[in-house]
């Protein structure tokens, strides 16, 4: 039987490339994703998440320069 992985915030925030702070204001304002808590209470973020949170990034950092441009 294929164990399910899970990723720690800490993994998830070095993979991504955000700090711990980003992740949480993106949960919080933008509702990416909504992780699951582990048995001590720490969020938990399975592969299809962590690729949900690489895909926000990806596309945010794709149209701030040209939001940018227009003001």
């Amino acid at each position: 039987m294929k164990q399910k992985i899970l990723y720690q915030v800490k993994e998830v925030i070095e993979r991504v490339g955000i700090s711990r702070n980003t992740l949480y204001n993106w949960e919080k304002r933008n509702r990416i994703t909504i992780p699951k808590r582990n048995v001590s209470g720490y969020r938990v973020y399975t592969e299809n998440e962590v690729k949900q949170i690489e895909k926000f990034k990806n596309t945010l950092y794709v149209y701030e320069p040209i939001a940018r441009q227009k003001s």
